[in-house]
């Protein structure tokens, strides 16, 4: 399989766990386990183009230097972000830690 997408899919499993996942109550977060969770991510990621690829991989680059940051615009609070996933909804989801 691609080295690329492999980094990727590792990424995501080691910056999402079922714990984060059990506390939460909204739709798009409900998977019956982590296994369909990170399956589901998989399969986004194996269907992504090359294109795509390489800007999650930047993505991944800019979040682990800490350059990339979000926040709540109400609070106007900064955080780093930590990661990124797919919810059910098949959007990309960029987060950061409370």
């Amino acid at each position: 399989m691609d080295k690329k997408r492999n980094y990727i899919k590792n990424f995501i499993r080691e910056t999402m766990d079922e714990s984060e996942l059990e506390r939460t109550d909204f739709e798009q977060w409900q998977f019956s386990n982590i296994e369909e969770f990170y399956k589901l991510n998989d399969h986004i990621v194996d269907k992504c183009s090359e294109t795509m690829i390489q800007w999650l991989i930047n993505l991944i680059k800019l979040i682990k230097k800490e350059k990339l940051h979000n926040m709540d615009k109400e609070s106007m609070v900064n955080f780093p972000t930590s990661g990124f996933c797919c919810n059910k909804d098949k959007q990309l989801v960029i987060f950061n830690e409370r």
